[in-house]
């Protein structure tokens, strides 16, 4: 089961809290790839569905600066593969940002773009976690973490 979603964003209660507060106009945003993380997505690249392509302009490799939820940049390197059909992933920073927030097979990976054209990206994990008495399916990866 993947994170509830609310304009094509996954939320939790406290992240709905934060996205309230922390826009003062409404922003469009679209995701553009989600998928659960395999072994290879969390320790060498992630591949990304073929259905992201028309998101990205032109094939071949490009750098993307991306944010996460603490609006650290990274800079992921978009590259498809050139022999057989085109498959999605990236490299670059990837890495380092899936080590730096030790993320781990099944995490929920969503990849968006705001109407100003910035990327960002989250990553959920599923959790016992509760609020108030309700039960929180889905945090982000950080707070899991400090768990």
């Amino acid at each position: 089961m993947c994170p509830r979603h609310l304009n094509n964003i996954p939320i939790t209660v406290i992240d709905f809290i934060a996205l309230y507060i922390s826009h003062r106009e409404p922003v469009l945003i679209q995701e553009v790839s989600s998928k659960f993380l395999s072994n290879t997505d969390s320790t060498v690249r992630l591949a990304i569905p073929t259905s992201a392509l028309p998101h990205f302009e032109n094939s071949g490799e490009r750098d993307l600066l991306v944010r996460d939820w603490t609006e650290q940049e990274w800079k992921f390197r978009f590259s498809t593969r050139n022999v057989g059909h085109a498959k999605p992933f990236f490299t670059g920073d990837w890495v380092r940002f899936a080590k730096a927030k030790r993320l781990q097979l099944d995490d929920s990976f969503i990849f968006t773009q705001l109407e100003d054209g910035q990327y960002r990206v989250e990553v959920f994990r599923e959790t016992d976690f509760e609020l108030l008495g309700q039960k929180v399916m889905w945090i982000h990866v950080d707070k899991a973490s400090a768990n």
